[in-house]
């Protein structure tokens, strides 16, 4: 089972997004945008990373704000098993948790017999991505297991 990252570009959408997030009102058109958006499971079409249910379940990542639901709207953390809208404000919050891991999250790695380098491996396209799109204030779609 796996996650995957990417990157959203699509212009009216990030507008409809940034309507959300900033708790504005859409109209019909831009619902059914969003609803097809969230609904469209297809991470090829964003060009995007993948992450293993197993690495992805390591971290706490209920700290961010991110988009998701039905309607969609502000929320704390992942759909686990849909898709999730991840602004770039949370970004930062996201990879800086990739790459500095608790003592319970270390515990956790070392429960599925992992070590830290392998870890650093698998995560660090994420990492890349997610930084990238930090900077360049572009938001993140997640498409949960």
């Amino acid at each position: 089972m796996k996650h995957y990252f990417g990157v959203i570009i699509d212009e009216k959408i990030i507008y409809i997004l940034n309507k959300v997030y900033n708790n504005q009102k859409i109209n019909i058109y831009e619902k059914i945008r969003l609803n097809i958006l969230m609904s469209d499971y297809n991470p090829k079409k964003y060009n995007s990373i993948d992450l293993s249910d197993e690495v992805f379940r390591v971290l706490n990542y209920t700290k961010f704000i991110s988009l998701f639901g039905k309607p969609v709207k502000k929320q704390e953390g992942f759909n686990y098993y849909g898709v999730t809208i991840i602004p770039y404000s949370s970004l930062k919050i996201i990879y800086e948790s990739f790459l500095n891991l608790s003592k319970e999250e270390m515990d956790r790695l070392r429960e599925i017999n992992m070590a830290k380098n392998e870890y650093n491996d698998l995560i660090q396209p994420i990492v890349n991505l997610l930084k990238k799109a930090y900077e360049d204030k572009q938001y993140i779609i997640h498409f949960g297991i």
